[in-house]
């Protein structure tokens, strides 16, 4: 929960798709502010009696989804504290990506990440070379149509003014 929030939108910033070095400066950096758990003392005491686990040791299998607490061994919890519990914990989480998007080690992380990426999209896109072409294209279309003009008036059909 509290990465999806918090990649998206740091990646958001990032214009073009940044290779993986740099996706992981960014979780880098938003990790050294990570607080130590999601969850309150009572939080983790309520889900340890009613799951048996430790949150922090299994958050990726504990699942809370409007008032139901899906446990790691697949236990379902209704209870209406879950949904207090989840609003309490979503809370802290959106205040937290919030607040993380302003350290400036993670703006740094996010920069370099965008900077990077928009050097190689423009150094992958050729721009110089198709520049380049298009000048030269250009110029042989100036050419042609000087030739062109030129026969045009010596043939006699060409504007002559």
């Amino acid at each position: 929960m509290k990465h999806a929030i918090i990649l998206s939108l740091g990646l958001a910033f990032a214009a073009t798709a940044a290779p993986a070095t740099a996706h992981d400066a960014i979780c880098t950096a938003i990790e050294r502010h990570e607080p130590k758990s999601w969850f309150t003392p009572e939080q983790k005491a309520f889900i340890q009696a009613k799951c048996g686990v430790d949150v922090d040791d299994h958050q990726r299998s504990l699942n809370i989804q409007n008032n139901v607490m899906i446990c790691p061994d697949g236990r379902t919890v209704d209870d209406p504290y879950v949904k207090v519990m989840s609003d309490d914990v979503s809370r802290r989480a959106n205040d937290f990506a919030r607040n993380v998007m302003k350290q400036a080690d993670v703006q740094r992380a996010i920069a370099l990440t965008t900077n990077d990426s928009v050097h190689k999209a423009i150094a992958e896109a050729n721009v110089d070379a198709r520049v380049a072409e298009a000048l030269a294209q250009a110029d042989i279309a100036r050419t042609t149509a000087a030739r062109v003009r030129d026969a045009l008036t010596k043939s006699g059909l060409g504007d002559t003014h």
